[in-house]
């Protein structure tokens, strides 16, 4: 059936209005009730020319159809990705390259692209931003709009309070998101579609306010690219304004981390932020990755909170942004690196207390791995070598790699560490990405067979059950084989 321009051609469906702040999900939740269609996904079909792509609420893909299809009447696609997804919060830490490869892939292309070009490949969620609303905002939107509508700056997975009330927001459980084809409103959602999360207390309320403010600021300027070495460098700057450093000039990292736990420890248990865990240790988790270029961590909030600590505002931040850049541009700092680092301390943090080899440090401090070696043997540090591998091992091992096997696998095959075939995976990308390719094959190959011999094994069971069941895998295929999954059982989009 041919969808394009039917939209305007007939005389029973009728484009809602967009609202200001609206996400794009949310418009076609509304223009689907105006509808004439039964079914949520004949909508998604006739939105965006395939049945399921439209039930994406963060990084919808087939934007070029839609625009043509609607006749642009939300706004060129562009205007779509930076207005009415989270992308504008992800944007500006991106670098110019992948933010044109997002925007290629929203209009025609892949999710699993797009999750790869924003760093959050494999996180074990059904999606990078949960469904987020405002009780306020619910019931203020009833009177003025006649209908309730997420909001894009509540979607935002930096945002877990109202930047108009300054209340926390309701997330929407895991579980809602596996059903979220059913495309719901938040005045749909029943009070066990919310997650039951212990509410953030008055002092974690002004955190968490500020880091929405500060979402919504960097998400109006989604058009900035803030590349990542110059945000160290405006960072490590920053803290060494503050005093944070030792006698000889060198950044006091430790000192910075027990400055963070002391003001941001008590989010952890709030959703999305358990990753503040990991500060605790030596290292400091993503502060050690975004300060010590230990790691390279592209998601918002962990820039964003670096920022709410070492800036008391937007335009501090962005006035020091610039100045760093004006400085590098004109080569007037110099190696801040070595001059604020001290790289033999962050290396023997990196293997005693990261557990790193002495290689994978090396490698993520840039310095050569026989001078790493040298350091640490002079200061009497324990550490593991990364052994070459022999040639025939090299070509088992890549055979199985090949093969789809898991890691645990080959090295119990081939009788060699974990952590030496990661190394080598490192240094051979086009190996790595065939790897990861030859696993999902092997799990699509595994959980459709697993699918299809539950179904043999439960030939009366009702299809609403078969959902509900972890051992049929119908969920793992569902967020990874959808399209088969329909094909072999299209009875199960009827169920509610």
């Amino acid at each position: 059936m041919v969808y394009q321009f039917q939209l305007f051609e007939s005389d029973n469906l009728h484009l809602p209005s967009p609202i200001e702040g609206e996400s794009l999900y949310s418009w076609c939740i509304r223009f689907h009730r105006l509808s004439t269609n039964t079914k949520a996904k004949q909508t998604i079909r006739q939105l965006f020319g395939h049945a399921t792509t439209g039930a994406r609420h963060d990084f919808p893909t087939r934007l070029g159809h839609f625009s043509t299809t609607t006749q642009f009447l939300l706004g060129t696609i562009e205007e779509l990705i930076y207005e009415r997804t989270v992308f504008s919060i992800f944007a500006p830490f991106l670098t110019q390259d992948a933010v044109d490869d997002v925007i290629r892939n929203m209009r025609d292309g892949q999710y699993s692209r797009i999750a790869y070009r924003i760093g959050l490949r494999g996180i074990p969620t059904f999606t990078v931003a949960p469904l987020k609303a405002c009780a306020i905002c619910i019931n203020e939107d009833r009177v003025l709009h006649g209908s309730t509508y997420w909001h894009i700056e509540h979607q935002f997975p930096t945002s877990l309070t109202c930047t108009k009330h300054g209340s926390s927001l309701l997330v929407a459980t895991q579980i809602f998101h596996a059903e979220i084809q059913h495309w719901n409103l938040p005045s749909d959602i029943p009070l066990s579609g919310w997650m039951n999360y212990r509410k953030p207390d008055a002092r974690e309320i002004i955190l968490l306010n500020k880091l929405s403010e500060w979402s919504l600021w960097v998400s109006r300027i989604a058009d900035r690219n803030f590349e990542e070495g110059v945000l160290r460098r405006t960072y490590l700057l920053r803290a060494k304004s503050m005093g944070w450093t030792h006698s000889d000039g060198k950044i006091d990292f430790e000192r910075i981390r027990v400055a963070f736990r002391k003001k941001y420890a008590n989010l952890e248990p709030v959703p999305g932020f358990s990753f503040v865990k990991d500060t605790w240790f030596a290292h400091g988790g993503f502060l050690g990755e975004i300060l010590l270029s230990i790691g390279n961590n592209k998601h918002p909030l962990r820039n964003l909170l670096v920022m709410d600590f070492l800036f008391d505002s937007h335009q501090t931040f962005l006035s020091e942004y610039d100045r760093v850049c004006d400085a590098l541009a004109q080569d007037k700092l110099g190696n801040l690196w070595s001059d604020l680092v001290d790289s033999t301390s962050l290396l023997k943090m990196l293997v005693s207390d990261a557990g790193f080899t002495v290689n994978t440090a090396a490698q993520k401090l840039h310095i050569p791995v026989q001078s790493a070696i040298r350091r640490l043997r002079r200061d009497g540090v324990a550490f593991q070598q990364n052994r070459r591998i022999a040639l025939p091992t090299e070509e088992a091992m890549t055979s199985f790699l090949l093969d789809g096997d898991s890691l645990d696998e080959i090295a119990l095959k081939l009788q060699i560490k974990k952590h030496q075939i990661i190394s080598y995976l490192t240094k051979h990308p086009d190996l790595q990405i065939s790897w990861r390719q030859a696993v999902q094959k092997k799990e699509i190959e595994k959980h459709r067979s697993m699918f299809l011999q539950f179904l043999s094994d439960n030939p009366n069971i009702q299809e609403r059950n078969v959902r509900r069941t972890p051992e049929s895998g119908f969920r793992w295929l569902k967020e990874n084989d959808i399209d088969w999954l329909h094909g072999h059982l299209p009875g199960i989009w009827n169920q509610r």
